[in-house]
C-alpha cells in the first residue's frame, strides 16, 4: 500500500493520509486503485484492514484524513470501514468462486455505496457526479477483483 500516517498518542489524533477519504470528497468511499488521477486498478484490501485494526488498538479518537472532513468519532468510523471492506471482500471472493469475470460483477449497494448514490441523487449536476461515481465503483470493484483473483 505504501501509505504514511502520523499519530499523536497524547492527543489520540491520527493524520491518516489517503488511507481515509472522508465526506464530502470521493463520496466518502475509500481511496483504492487510483494514482495521480489515473486508475491503476489494484490495491491491497488486506493491508487496509490490518492498518484499520492497528488504529483501533492505538486508541485513535480523531482522524485527519488525506481528503475530506475531520472524523471526530474515529472508533465507530474505523469499524464501519472494516465492515465495508470485509463485506466487499466476501462478495467479490464469492463472485470469483462462482467463476464470474470482473465485467459481469455488479457490486451490491453496501451502505457506503448506497450513501454515495443517495448523495448523487441530491446533487444539481447529477449526471456528471453519477458518471464519476459509477466509474469509481468500477475501479474499486476491479481493485478487489484483481487482488483476490
Amino acid at each position: 500500500m505504501g501509505a504514511s500516517v502520523a499519530y499523536i498518542p497524547e492527543e489520540q489524533v491520527l493524520f491518516g493520509g489517503d488511507l481515509f477519504i472522508a465526506k464530502p470528497v470521493n463520496f466518502g468511499l475509500p481511496f483504492m486503485g487510483f494514482y495521480q488521477n489515473r486508475p491503476k486498478r489494484d490495491g491491497n484490501p488486506e493491508e487496509y484492514l490490518a492498518a484499520y485494526k492497528k488504529f483501533l488498538e492505538w486508541g485513535v479518537e480523531t482522524i485527519v484524513p488525506g481528503h475530506g472532513h475531520v472524523v471526530q468519532e474515529a472508533p465507530s468510523y474505523i469499524k464501519e470501514q472494516i465492515r465495508f471492506f470485509k463485506d466487499l471482500r466476501s462478495f467479490v471472493k464469492s463472485e470469483i468462486s462462482d467463476g464470474k469475470p470482473v465485467e459481469e460483477i455488479e457490486l451490491p449497494r453496501l451502505d457506503p455505496i448506497q450513501q454515495a448514490y443517495d448523495d448523487v441523487d441530491s446533487r444539481k449536476k447529477r449526471g456528471a457526479a453519477l458518471r464519476w461515481l459509477n466509474h469509481y465503483v468500477d475501479v474499486l470493484k476491479t481493485s478487489f477483483y484483481n487482488h483476490y483473483s
